[in-house]
């Protein structure tokens, strides 16, 4: 098969490409490294350097789907905002992003709830990245329990609200005011150290 006079980050980046536009066509079952590969115009050999297997191709494409949900959640974490009005914009932008990607690309948020009950390093990173950006905030209100505590349980009381396999079960219902709620909830009813 022809070379694609690509660099590797190229050669991985295009790989990723055209597996997330199968996974969008055909469905995440359905994606094949051999048939990436055939797309490219290499063998599937000629992908091995760069993913072991359909496992670690789909790894790669739900890291970089979830690395675009990222930078607005660090920029509300990064704000001059009240330290309360940014975790609870926090948590309301949290949940917006994965309702309209499971409204606009269920595909490829099938594939990221896959990743996220396989517990696989993709979506682990993600997970850290969250609770580190949600954690920066949680270390402003010097709450009663510790920074980890508190993140932990803000994190999983409002995981109806982000998880993607609940989230997924009624996409169509926007459920932003019960979100602040249970945010104001929270944040009101905790001991201040």
């Amino acid at each position: 098969m022809p070379k694609l006079g690509l660099t590797p980050d190229e050669i991985r980046a295009k790989a990723i490409e055209i597996s997330m536009e199968k996974i969008r066509t055909l469905g995440v079952d359905k994606l094949r490294l051999s048939d990436v590969a055939k797309s490219m115009g290499v063998s599937h050999a000629a992908l091995y350097p760069y993913f072991d297997g359909k496992a670690a191709l789909l790894d790669a494409v739900v890291e970089r789907w979830l690395s675009k949900s990222e930078p607005p959640l660090q920029d509300i974490a990064d704000s001059a905002a009240p330290v309360e009005e940014r975790i609870v914009d926090w948590f309301v932008t949290l949940y917006t992003i994965k309702r309209e990607r499971v409204l606009g690309d269920s595909q490829l948020f099938t594939a990221f709830d896959l990743a996220v009950v396989r517990g696989t390093p993709a979506a682990g990173h993600h997970l850290a990245r969250l609770k580190g950006q949600l954690a920066g905030m949680v270390e402003e209100l010097n709450l009663g329990p510790s920074t980890e505590e508190a993140t932990s349980t803000l994190f999983f009381a409002t995981g109806a609200f982000h998880h993607p396999g609940i989230l997924s079960w009624m996409p169509d219902l926007d459920r932003t005011p019960e979100l602040r709620l249970t945010l104001q909830a929270m944040l009101n009813g905790w001991p201040r150290r």
